[in-house]
């Protein structure tokens, strides 16, 4: 294993977007689809913009598979569901 260090929050979003950008593919080319387990909080929500917008047309969304991985018991209209954010991003 091996420790990535980076100078700041957007070289590590462009990092880990070729990064998800080369497993989706790979896993696109090798089962037929990708699954990619989201997660909530504010973390991400910079990658899920950088997915929806310079990857857009990048990878084969027709087969991915969304799962939150850690999804609130609220409902879907509440601003801590997890998936509100993931669909405003």
């Amino acid at each position: 294993m091996s420790v990535l260090i980076y100078n700041n929050s957007e070289e590590l979003f462009d990092d880990l977007s070729e990064y998800i950008l080369n497993i989706a593919t790979q896993s696109i080319v090798e089962k037929g689809i990708f699954n990619f387990v989201l997660t909530g909080g504010n973390s991400p929500k910079k990658l899920y913009e950088i997915l929806a917008t310079t990857y857009k047309d990048k990878i084969d969304w027709s087969k991915v598979y969304f799962f939150f991985g850690d999804e609130r018991n609220v409902t879907p209209n509440h601003e801590s569901y997890n998936g509100l954010m993931a669909k405003r991003s």
